[in-house]
C-alpha cells in the first residue's frame, strides 16, 4: 500500500524514533476489514502477523492493537474474534507462519 507519509522520524526524549504513524492507520484499518470477512466465517480461526523492521514502530502498532483488541496487557499476541495476531519484528518472526503477513515498512523514502 503507498504511503508518503513524511512524519516518520520524530524526536522523543532526545533522541530520534523512526515511527509512521500513518502506516500504523493503514495496518489497523487492514485488519478491521479482515475482522469483517473473518467474522462471517466464525468457524475458522485466522493467524495474523503484523510485522515491522523497527523497535519504535512496533510500540506504535502494539499501542493500536491494545486499543483495537481491548487487550492492554498484551505484549505480542492479541485476540480480535476468531483471529489471532502476533506482533513483532521480521527477526523474530523467521521461521513462523500465518495465515496473513502485515508488513510495516515504516519508511516512505525510496
Amino acid at each position: 500500500m503507498p504511503n508518503n507519509h513524511n512524519s516518520f522520524k520524530n524526536k522523543k526524549k532526545g533522541k530520534q524514533r523512526i515511527t509512521n504513524p500513518e502506516e500504523v492507520r493503514h495496518i489497523e484499518q487492514e485488519l478491521l476489514s479482515f475482522y469483517a470477512f473473518a467474522k462471517a466465517r466464525s468457524e475458522q480461526t485466522y493467524e495474523v502477523a503484523v510485522l515491522t523492521f523497527y523497535k519504535d514502530q512496533e510500540a506504535e502498532l502494539k499501542t493500536m492493537l491494545r486499543k483495537l483488541t481491548d487487550q492492554y496487557r498484551k505484549h505480542k499476541f492479541f485476540t480480535l474474534g476468531n483471529i489471532k495476531i502476533t506482533l513483532c519484528t521480521d527477526d523474530k518472526f523467521q521461521g513462523d507462519e500465518a495465515d496473513m503477513v502485515l508488513l510495516s515498512f515504516t519508511k516512505a523514502s525510496r
